[in-house]
């Protein structure tokens, strides 16, 4: 690359090889790039892709990253967070999700909050139910 190339180039082709070296996921790389690389991280874990979204928040996928265990986090949305009705509704299907242990039923890891975020974590395997939450 010409030394006189744009640091945006320079910015993208290590993006790039980051993704292709499987260093970092094609989000992360994209969030990084877009100034969001704080968003990364939440509590112990690190998110590694969006899987899907609805009216309550949004649903991640992430790793622990003490137990190293990929997981689907739930992440109730800033506008959810406003309604202490849907908080109280978030934490109910916690406790509910954290006493069921099925192969065909979400069962709940971990329930935090970090920075005033509110989420819970699933098994990974079982995060297609939970992406249009």
């Amino acid at each position: 690359m010409p030394a006189d190339a744009p640091a945006r180039t320079d910015g993208e082709a290590l993006a790039r090889e980051l993704v292709k070296q499987k260093k970092l996921t094609k989000f992360q790389a994209e969030q990084i790039y877009a100034g969001k690389g704080k968003a990364l991280t939440l509590g112990n874990y690190a998110i590694l892709d969006k899987l899907g979204q609805g009216g309550m928040g949004m649903v991640l996928k992430a790793r622990h990253r003490r137990m190293d265990r990929l997981v689907a986090l739930k992440v109730m949305s800033p506008a959810a967070l406003k309604s202490p009705d849907a908080v109280k509704r978030f934490y109910r299907e916690v406790q509910a999700a954290a006493k069921l242990e099925h192969p065909n039923i979400v069962t709940a890891y971990d329930a935090d909050e970090a920075n005033g975020t509110h989420f819970w974590s699933c098994n990974s395997s079982t995060a297609t139910i939970c992406q249009s939450w």
